[in-house]
């Protein structure tokens, strides 16, 4: 198991969270302001990470173990983006509702939790889709699914190719997440958002596969979308 530190001086990955997020194991910090512990990464994962590095050609990364790497929970490599709907969504609440929202505590069972969050998250798409779009007035579930169903077209285009074949992960560090809160901000996220609902991304990798993108954002509101790795034949 090798730390940050200890990746870093290998040579190959200067930022460690954005590659790797978290590390297999927190070993003791043994400092009182760390409670969540020092972590450790497999020196397995390192390795595919660097070697991915030395084999990026035109945005895509060639790996000869592509199938099992894509299959990973853990990521290995620098990803399209970070983000969590909520930042924007919060920013911009007040010019979309006049009440407090009721207090959402937490729920035994995570399949309730998701359930009694859901309604909360097609709110605050709606709020996003009407700020990003502007001219649009979305006043519901259907005519937001219908905008984000319109959408998907100028969102294949919204990263360099091979985008937009990639994979959706949970993101468990806080941090590198996209914070851009002004109208083309929110119109990229919903237009990944976008992608994600209509099968043009990947979740095959998350702990609960649902087809409804409203639920998947209540069960994971923080995600990253890590590039596919593709082995020579592919392309």
């Amino acid at each position: 198991m090798l730390t940050e530190l200890e990746i870093i001086n290998r040579g190959k990955i200067k930022n460690v969270v954005l590659i790797l997020d978290d590390g297999e194991i927190h070993y003791s910090s043994d400092h009182w302001a760390n409670s969540s512990g020092k972590r450790m990464y497999s020196l397995s994962r390192v390795e595919i990470a660097e070697s991915l590095i030395n084999n990026l050609e035109n945005g895509i990364y060639y790996h000869k173990d592509a199938d099992e790497i894509n299959k990973m929970i853990l990521p290995v490599v620098e990803p399209y983006i970070i983000f969590d709907y909520r930042i924007i969504a919060k920013e911009i609440r007040h010019l979309f509702e006049t009440s407090n929202r009721p207090y959402l505590s937490s729920f035994p069972g995570f399949d309730v939790y998701v359930k009694k969050r859901r309604p909360f998250v097609v709110l605050d798409l709606i709020n996003i889709a009407n700020y990003a779009l502007p001219n649009m007035t979305i006043t519901n579930e259907n005519e937001l699914c219908e905008i984000m169903d319109e959408i998907v077209e100028s969102s294949l285009k919204l990263f360099p190719i091979p985008w937009p074949n990639a994979i959706v992960r949970i993101q468990v560090l806080k941090k590198n997440i996209f914070t851009g809160k002004s109208e083309n901000a929110a119109l990229k996220i919903l237009k990944i958002i976008s992608l994600i609902k209509n099968n043009k991304i990947t979740t095959e990798h998350l702990f609960k596969n649902t087809n409804d993108i409203f639920e998947l954002l209540a069960a994971y509101p923080v995600l990253r979308i890590d590039h596919k790795i593709y082995k020579k034949l592919d392309v």
